[in-house]
């Protein structure tokens, strides 16, 4: 029990140092100055693109949902930390509409669709804590599923869902096995598509922040424009045109990126399938008189967005 709680307790610092970082945690290695100063750490977890299947039968789905109930897996709710959940069921479970019951509109309430964990939790900071509790996930709250892979813990493969691609995950479902985390993320998907719900894809798999002043000032900067590359999903659109973490994108297609929120409103207003040229910063060590230092070159990459 008392490896459990450890092994759990990991899982959610862990979490927290995702989540609440913008998904860059320290590297497993030693860094150069020039990473854990001015620049973020490497992340030592990974991304991974990932577009669930949505053909599976509700047969299917209660299937792999008992499979997951068996193996008590633990479940993080990110808005209760320093809480350790094991995951005793998963469930469908469908509300139909009540008879002359409507809507504040007016119009008849459709029926309410929700995945129902039966869990149980332990407070690491309380000595014999613990009971039974159910969470209710609805299914129009998840509209994202984001996959990762944390190399450092004993559940390493991280299936989170959230309610839109802009917030962080409500909760957070973890695998020792990859094949098992994204069988799991099917199941979900497919029952999203048999009630009609869309998932949302980050457009070129891309996590990005604004510059610092720190960081504006050692490209050269007078001000703080463009945006930095934090993180890249593996087998994205970006990662598959070569773009890497701590590239500065300065441009895209030319019009030249002020901070985060203009390079969003420019990507979200291009068409899906649409081959875009971003104009990148990547840093660079050059020899000179037998000592190291560094260069930032300008490269142009080419990108399909999703």
């Amino acid at each position: 029990m008392k490896n459990a709680k450890f092994v759990f307790g990991i899982i959610v610092i862990g979490f927290c140092l995702l989540f609440i970082s913008t998904s860059i945690l320290a590297a497993d290695s030693p860094q150069p100055p020039w990473r854990t100063t001015v620049w973020p750490a490497l992340s030592s977890t990974q991304w991974y693109w990932y577009e669930p299947q949505t053909n599976l039968t509700v047969e299917q789905v209660d299937t792999i949902f008992k499979e997951v109930a068996a193996t008590n897996i633990p479940l993080v709710d990110y808005r209760a930390p320093g809480i350790n959940i094991t995951v005793k069921s998963v469930k469908l479970e469908i509300e139909k509409p009540k008879k002359g019951k409507k809507a504040d509109n007016g119009s008849v309430k459709p029926e309410q669709v929700a995945i129902i964990v039966d869990s149980y939790w332990t407070k690491e900071t309380v000595p014999k804590s613990g009971g039974d509790q159910a969470y209710s996930i609805p299914l129009n709250a998840i509209q994202r599923i984001n996959l990762q892979y944390i190399s450092n813990a004993n559940y390493s493969w991280c299936l989170g869902m959230a309610a839109d691609a802009g917030s962080g995950d409500l909760y957070v479902f973890y695998f020792k096995d990859e094949d098992f985390a994204r069988r799991f993320g099917n199941a979900v998907a497919s029952i999203l598509a048999q009630k009609g719900l869309i998932l949302k894809f980050s457009k070129l798999g891309l996590s990005i922040a604004d510059l610092t002043p720190a960081q504006a000032e050692a490209l050269g900067k007078t001000r703080i424009e463009n945006v930095l590359v934090t993180l890249v999903a593996i087998d994205g659109p970006a990662d598959k045109a070569n773009i890497q973490p701590l590239d500065v994108i300065t441009e895209v297609n030319g019009v030249k990126v002020r901070n985060l929120s203009h390079f969003l409103s420019i990507i979200d207003g291009i068409a899906s399938g649409t081959k875009i040229s971003l104009t990148c910063l990547r840093r660079t060590e050059v020899v000179e008189k037998d000592q190291k230092q560094s260069d930032w070159k300008p490269i142009v990459i080419e990108v399909t967005v999703r």
